[in-house]
């Protein structure tokens, strides 16, 4: 659906919007802006990661942002954000994305009845999309700081699971990916070239809000990470203390075990076999055998 969104007579610019193009469409849009036919068949490419690239008068940029209607079991880029393109140059600004972006409506409103020059007016829109995107991130870091949370007080009150393991492995792929697309996005920015000295607070405003949600989204995922490790660990040490107990207890009575099976094992000729103190004789020595590997392990510190 190709939808114009600026075509004011006392602006010398205008923006185009196209959502889930048709080749056709694509096509035409190719054909009336001079666009590059590859830069074009980039726009279908679902798995193309943020960057700009700039092709004779046209520059040409692709933008991720979170999905907020994603299930939660999304962990990959294609699950976890769309993709909007952009295209401008000289007298025209075309965005291109699969589906509806509704913060586009907001900036058109914005900007529809402002006049000013052509070049500041692109450069604003094309701020206030990067930042749309830039800024759609703040929703899952806030709610990955919460899980991760959550998850902590899981595993230092005793209350972790099997499932915690899936959640923290989660949290941690859409950490990374979150991290990985504001990283790029930066990059993009710091790539942008004459940007007019007038706008350059806008421009380093944004830069700062790339590099605070990137840092954000980069300490979350070292966070899950470091959970994930220490719950791991400490599963292995629970093992290991229950093991370490079974251990103790098989210590104390392999000697008592190995004793009571050598007198059943009803020869006819055996010490103490007809004694009368024959029986509690026996009892003591087992006692004594126990009684003397408990104090070796408590002296070794084994019995804490």
């Amino acid at each position: 659906m190709v939808t114009t969104f600026i075509d004011n007579p006392r602006i010398p610019m205008v923006w185009i919007d196209i959502t889930d193009p048709t080749d056709s469409e694509l096509e035409s849009a190719a054909r009336r802006y001079g666009l590059h036919s590859t830069s074009v068949l980039d726009c279908l490419q679902p798995d193309h990661l943020p960057k700009l690239e700039t092709i004779g008068e046209t520059r040409f940029v692709i933008a991720r942002l979170f999905d907020r209607y994603c299930g939660g079991d999304a962990d990959t880029v294609q699950k976890l954000t769309r993709k909007i393109a952009l295209f401008w140059g000289g007298g025209f600004i075309l965005t291109i994305h699969r589906v509806e972006m509704r913060f586009l409506e907001a900036i058109r409103a914005k900007w529809d009845f402002r006049e000013g020059e052509n070049e500041a007016l692109q450069f604003h829109i094309l701020i206030d999309i990067v930042r749309e995107a830039i800024m759609s991130y703040e929703l899952p870091l806030g709610q990955a700081e919460q899980d991760i949370g959550d998850c902590e007080e899981k595993i230092f009150h005793g209350g972790a699971d099997k499932a915690l393991i899936e959640v923290l492995y989660r949290l941690r792929r859409k950490t990374n990916i979150y991290g990985k697309m504001l990283s790029l996005t930066e990059e993009l920015l710091s790539r942008f070239s004459d940007v007019p000295e007038s706008h350059a607070p806008y421009y380093q405003d944004l830069r700062e809000a790339a590099h605070k949600m990137r840092f954000s989204a980069e300490h979350l995922h070292e966070m899950a990470n470091s959970l994930l490790n220490i719950h791991l660990s400490l599963s292995s040490h629970r093992t290991s203390e229950v093991m370490r107990v079974l251990t103790l207890f098989s210590v104390f009575f392999m000697p008592l075990t190995f004793i009571a099976g050598v007198y059943g094992m009803n020869f006819t000729h055996m010490p103490w076999l007809h004694a009368r103190l024959g029986y509690p004789a026996v009892l003591a020595v087992m006692v004594v055998i126990a009684a003397g590997i408990f104090l070796w392990f408590r002296r070794r510190g084994w019995m804490k």
